[in-house]
């Protein structure tokens, strides 16, 4: 075997790991400390993108409901959001189901808004029970279809890597007691009016 031919095989090899590298998929903060009753805010991020473009995704992330409640999803403009894709999630009782659909016909702008790494949605949880709770992006919550599904430009399923994350909920050492929901405030506040009223004409 000559050495240039030798050269040359070892050139593909290393050409072929750049272009099976995975895309990664992790948490932002990847591990976090809050107290009962906090606001838990948890960002979806995208890194080592390579040179593949994201041009939607469908994601499944796991928690435990006992400890995190569901509240909601941020989504920014790394897919062309608001105005150029397509968004919406569902929150279950132990799963927030998000997905994202870039309307971007042109390539050159769809890339050149994604630096790596991205931001691609932040998730809102409540803390309403004290442990530990992990978040993990799950692979088939329904029978055939991926919940760590990403797709490049040309709608190939990405090579993904999976970094998991998880949430700690502790009680205030300080003994604060959480706040109650606006909501929950002005109904207390509405029945006290109508209790005072009632003794007054009494």
């Amino acid at each position: 075997m000559s050495k240039a031919f030798l050269n040359a095989v070892l050139l593909g090899c290393a050409l072929f790991t750049v272009q099976a590298q995975a895309l990664t998929l992790k948490f932002s903060p990847q591990n976090q400390v809050k107290f009962l009753g906090d606001t838990v805010n948890v960002d979806i991020i995208a890194t080592d993108l390579g040179t593949d473009i994201i041009s939607a995704y469908d994601l499944d992330v796991g928690f435990n409901q006992t400890i995190l409640l569901g509240m909601g999803v941020t989504f920014y403009d790394k897919l062309g959001g608001p105005a150029d894709s397509f968004s919406g999630f569902t929150l279950g009782v132990n799963v927030i189901d998000l997905w994202e659909l870039s309307l971007i016909v042109d390539e050159t702008i769809l890339d050149a808004m994604q630096d790596d790494p991205i931001t691609l949605a932040t998730l809102t949880f409540k803390a309403i029970g004290v442990g530990l709770s992990g978040l993990s992006f799950l692979p088939d919550t329904v029978p055939g279809v991926s919940g760590q599904d990403v797709k490049t430009w040309d709608a190939q399923l990405a090579n993904t890597s999976i970094e998991d994350g998880s949430v700690e909920v502790i009680r205030d050492p300080n003994g604060r007691i959480p706040v109650a929901p606006s909501w929950m405030l002005l109904g207390i506040g509405a029945a006290a009016l109508v209790t005072m009223r009632r003794f007054a004409v009494v």
